[in-house]
């Protein structure tokens, strides 16, 4: 990506400046996490792997914040964490970020990593 806006830029862009100030802690914590070396295929950590992770995880908080009848939502959200076990792992992990600064829509992206974690370890979604 030669995308060069920072993490906070890109909240802001792609959620709006309420939202993407509360998004902002959580996107920064699942940036730095699978930007880290440590994350399997990572190499050295990067600015440019972080926003690549940061417009990742904004993909999965507007889908969950979409109406179902538009296609998005917890079940929506879900299927874009079950298929990126690395973005659900940074979720799951950080999810209580989006609780503490009061990101609307939290409900639903907690009802997503949920499911998406359950499904993930054999359970049938529902």
């Amino acid at each position: 990506m030669s995308d060069e806006r920072s993490v906070a830029a890109l909240a802001e862009t792609e959620l709006g400046p309420a939202d993407g100030r509360a998004a902002l802690p959580f996107l920064e914590a699942v940036a730095a996490q699978l930007g880290s070396p440590l994350v399997p295929g990572g190499r050295d950590r990067s600015p440019a792997r972080e926003r690549e992770a940061a417009l990742r995880a904004i993909g999965v908080l507007r889908a969950a914040a979409a109406p179902p009848a538009e296609g998005g939502g917890p079940d929506a959200a879900a299927l874009l964490l079950g298929g990126d076990p690395g973005l659900l792992a940074a979720f799951f992990g950080n999810v209580d970020l989006l609780f503490e600064n009061g990101f609307p829509g939290v409900d639903a992206v907690g009802a997503a990593v949920v499911q998406a974690a359950w499904t993930a370890g054999g359970g049938q979604p529902g």
